[in-house]
């Protein structure tokens, strides 16, 4: 990933594609489609289709070290948040572990307020 990060985000982002067209042959792409545009799960989905984007126009087009490694966190990030979106309260969970990993980190680094 540090030394050809391109390479690695190229076939990040195809798995990427090939998990979303699993769940579209697994369930149909019209509940894919209603399921990605739920209010509740659009931001997400957004942000995922976003990230797969940019990551592509990052290490094929732009040919970015920086863009390709932004935009591949993002994805991961983003690859993680629309799984659990799909598993009821995966993204309640998500969201404490990341408050107290964030409060956590603030109190190592002497930022926390107690």
């Amino acid at each position: 990933v540090v030394l050809m990060p391109q390479k690695f985000a190229l076939l990040f982002t195809l798995g990427s594609i090939g998990i979303i067209a699993s769940f579209g042959v697994l369930r149909g792409p019209n509940w894919l489609f209603q399921s990605m545009t739920a209010r509740q799960r659009l931001p997400v989905s957004a942000a995922y289709v976003l990230s797969m984007i940019g990551t592509l126009v990052g290490s094929l087009y732009a040919r970015s070290y920086l863009l390709t490694v932004a935009f591949s966190g993002a994805q991961v990030m983003a690859l993680g948040y629309f799984t659990l979106s799909f598993v009821p309260g995966g993204v309640r969970v998500l969201n404490m572990v990341m408050g107290l990993t964030c409060g956590l980190c603030r109190r190592l680094c002497g930022m926390g307020g107690s």
